[in-house]
């Protein structure tokens, strides 16, 4: 089968490959890939297209493929202008398009200072004559080879890195005619750039990181030997330098073999069967955890009954707009077991409805497989953000009680931030940015994001999302053993009245105590209006709408580990 999209995700169409090929003057052919220019593809394509006989693969003849202009070409993606010409047309459709990186070398055209802390340029290719340029389209596509202009923005995102100090200096240094290397991300977010570029070819570019360059021409008088560049540090007198993007070591993909070993580590669970099989595997491991005796308050925790916990929901670019997007897809991984289980929620269970609705047969089934293992106060529930996920599959499925409340859950970023911190290591903050980082920090590895915005609702998921989803949610127990270990912390069971877990480096150690938390989640329905009495409660409360909507509130609340639980939310009560 193959999908065809129209060019927009939300026109969709199956085509049966054998029905494509039936039709006159369809034939299979190798995708060719060479930056060149667009009339010479299309000629080549058509001489393809009228060669008689069996199917040929697309392999051009050099003597035909115009050289590239390599000075005047941009080397970066441009935005799909079907796409571009639809969103500026249709302004209710939600943006599809993502930001793409790009790193392009030029000279500035005539600066125009906005505001202070907007400044704007063309970017011009290297060899035009800038007073020559009047609103002329100087560079050339290398994806569709149409002529376009480069407009750099140097604006609040470059602003609020540098500081205002070597703001200034930059100001003071940037001149018109100057040779730069440029760092940017296209503006496609912006509904304003997207008319710029349907309507003048005018592509806007948010300059993340730059450097000043000179032309050395010192080629010995040669006129075929092009003028080198370098970096021009005498017009640099700020402290701007290039960050490590510039040299970002590129690690290897993580995959779960790199987790938990060769074996099939994955596990898809929706059905009365499968549900049946977790509940026998996981049995043991829940009620495992050593429980102290009575003559010792304490006892040993091993990091392998961490649980990783995370979820997919459809993403806003496949989504239309105000749709409700519920929890599709649960993962947890139980390191104990070195194996993930994927609930396919959208399958079992019917999202979105009131908190007092019945569950029907199959959704009572999921609760009560689940039930012990989100209750327990022994099981860590780990996760990068996990009470905003958890938040999240509360809220989708209100009628079911295994959601509701969630003790003992450690959030990954805020744990490793804490150890980082005890290490006095540089850059906590940045290496707790994402999940990627994280694992990049304490793994050498990456992780592939290609899955993250696919369409989680089709059935049957692709292997690459499956591996992808499994990986979201094992990396979570490895990052806090690595963590734990570079500050020799041990994880231990401490009875008071109850269990409490807790992280500690030696016996009494309260530097970690707030890194473990229960949650509980209350969800309300106010009918179709609100009184000024359930506003005021609500908005007391902080209830949050996480679907939208006026009638379906869900309320969040956190507790230390060990300590008194605060009472149950009610719009009730006068306090």
């Amino acid at each position: 089968m193959i999908v065809g999209s129209a060019g927009h995700p939300y026109w969709q169409c199956l085509v049966l490959c054998d029905a494509l090929l039936s039709l006159p003057n369809v034939h299979v052919a190798d995708i060719c890939g060479i930056q060149q220019g667009h009339d010479s593809n299309e000629k080549l394509i058509q001489k393809e297209a009228r060669t008689a006989g069996t199917p040929t693969s697309l392999t051009p003849n050099p003597s035909e493929i115009a050289k590239p202009l390599l000075p005047g070409f941009f080397p970066g993606d441009i935005p799909p202008i079907n796409i571009a010409k639809l969103l500026v047309k249709e302004r209710s459709l939600s943006n599809p398009l993502l930001p793409t990186a790009v790193k392009v070398t030029g000279s500035l055209g005539s600066l125009e200072k906005k505001t202070k802390k907007l400044v704007t340029t063309h970017l011009l290719p290297l060899g035009v004559d800038r007073k020559a340029y009047v609103d002329s389209l100087p560079w050339q596509s290398s994806s569709d080879g149409k002529r376009l202009s480069v407009k750099l923005i140097f604006g609040r995102a470059l602003f609020q890195r540098l500081g205002k100090s070597q703001w200034d200096a930059i100001l003071e240094c940037l001149e018109s005619g100057q040779v730069v290397e440029v760092i940017a991300q296209t503006r496609v977010i912006d509904r304003e750039s997207l008319c710029k570029w349907v309507e003048n070819r005018c592509l806007e570019l948010e300059v993340r990181e730059f450097r000043i360059l000179t032309l050395d021409q010192s080629s010995d008088g040669n006129d075929d030997v092009p003028a080198q560049l370098r970096t021009d540090t005498a017009q640099m007198p700020f402290k701007h330098k290039p960050k490590s993007e510039w040299t970002t070591p590129q690690f290897a993909p993580i995959t779960m073999e790199d987790i938990f070993g060769a074996s099939n580590r994955i596990e898809f669970v929706n059905s009365t069967e499968s549900i049946q099989s977790f509940v026998t595997a996981t049995a043991g491991s829940i009620s495992s955890p050593a429980e102290p005796s009575s003559d010792d308050h304490r006892s040993s925790f091993p990091a392998s009954h961490l649980v990783g916990i995370d979820c997919e929901w459809q993403p806003n670019q496949l989504s239309a707009r105000g749709e409700k997007q519920p929890v599709l897809l649960l993962q947890i991984s139980m390191h104990t077991l070195q194996k993930v289980y994927l609930f396919d929620l959208q399958t079992m269970l019917r999202p979105l409805l009131p908190p007092d609705e019945s569950m029907n047969e199959m959704e009572s089934y999921v609760s009560q497989a689940l039930l012990k293992l989100f209750r327990s106060k022994k099981i860590i529930k780990v996760g990068y953000q996990a009470s905003s996920d958890l938040m999240r599959v509360a809220a989708s499925y209100p009628h079911l009680p295994c959601f509701q409340e969630v003790p003992s859950v450690l959030e990954v970023d805020s744990f490793v931030k804490r150890t980082l911190q005890i290490k006095k290591q540089k850059k906590s903050r940045a290496i707790t940015m994402s999940l990627a980082k994280l694992t990049a920090h304490y793994l050498q590895k990456s992780i592939s994001k290609e899955c993250q915005v696919s369409n989680w609702s089709a059935r049957p998921l692709g292997q690459n999302q499956l591996e992808y989803a499994a990986i979201d949610a094992a990396i979570g127990p490895v990052l806090v053993e690595n963590a734990m270990e570079s500050i020799n912390a041990t994880m231990v069971n401490v009875t008071s009245n109850e269990i409490s877990p807790k992280v500690e480096r030696w016996e009494g150690d309260d530097g970690m105590s707030k890194v473990i938390c229960n949650w509980r989640f209350t969800h309300f329905q106010c009918g179709g209006g609100r009184s000024e009495h359930e506003k005021y409660k609500l908005d007391k409360l902080k209830a949050g709408q996480v679907f939208g909507g006026d009638s379906s509130w869900t309320v969040s609340q956190n507790w230390i580990v060990g300590k008194p639980e605060p009472p149950v939310p009610s719009l009730l009560s006068s306090s």
